[in-house]
């Protein structure tokens, strides 16, 4: 009897081990929503065919609005027209996050919408601030990966000439918040996705990424960051304790 239970609970790891799952949150507006271009699925099939194929799941309460080639996760969580302090102040993501936990990494792709309707900075870094704690709180270990985000110029639309000005702010900002919360337990690491992003040739509109190089540009620039934490994640933990939340 004891044998066999010692037998049982061998095979039991093994089958934790084989189909772990790092689940992962791609939180943002629009462009995360997929308003324009596929970089979630060209960034999830990059990823799968880095060898990561069964071992990850893009997570959230929304699905993709447009179709995308090709087989990836629609699950997401893009909110269009939603703010980084918006989000923070009204204290979405815990609930967000509620039904669809645990997340072992957080992807945040915000401030677009906060830079075009001329938000602070220094409420801007109070907003992220908030929303690596609420990643924290329903996981103490959880990864946080924040991206720079990319350069706009909205025709006709608020901010105009000023955009770029204060994109290099909240860029700054950015790197700054990520610097001052990381934590060897939960990393929090800025994501270059401005660097090499062009708003005459990558969006098709002044913000949104296109469908050719600007969804290209994006998938990259989480690639090899997230590809790094999917790894960190599964040598640390073997995502057992994603794998019981959503197999038992």
């Amino acid at each position: 009897m004891a044998k066999s239970l010692v037998w049982l609970l061998f095979l039991s790891s093994l089958v934790c081990h084989v189909f772990a799952v790092v689940r992962i949150m791609p939180l943002g507006d629009s462009v995360t929503a997929g308003v324009s271009g596929c970089w979630r699925q060209v960034l999830w099939q990059n990823l799968a065919q880095s060898g990561l194929e069964g071992q990850f799941k893009f997570v959230g309460t929304q699905k993709s609005l447009f179709s995308c080639p090709g087989e990836y996760d629609l699950e997401h969580e893009g909110h269009v027209g939603y703010e980084a302090i918006g989000i923070a102040s009204k204290g979405q993501l815990s609930g967000w996050l509620n039904q669809v936990k645990p997340v072992d990494i957080g992807m945040i792709l915000l401030g677009t919408n906060d830079v075009w309707r001329g938000r602070s900075v220094v409420d801007g870094e109070a907003a992220f601030t908030k929303l690596v704690e609420q990643f924290r709180t329903q996981k103490p270990t959880v990864r946080i990966l924040i991206a720079q985000i990319m350069n706009l110029q909205p025709r006709g639309v608020n901010c105009g000439s000023t955009c770029p000005q204060a994109v290099s702010a909240w860029n700054e900002m950015i790197a700054a918040v990520a610097s001052k919360l990381n934590t060897p337990q939960s990393p929090v690491i800025a994501v270059d996705c401005f660097t090499g992003f062009d708003i005459a040739t990558d969006t098709q509109d002044g913000i949104h990424p296109n469908s050719g190089s600007g969804t290209q540009k994006v998938a990259a620039c989480w690639q090899e960051p997230l590809e790094k934490e999917i790894r960190a994640v599964i040598a640390a933990e073997g995502g057992k304790s994603s794998f019981i939340s959503e197999y038992m």
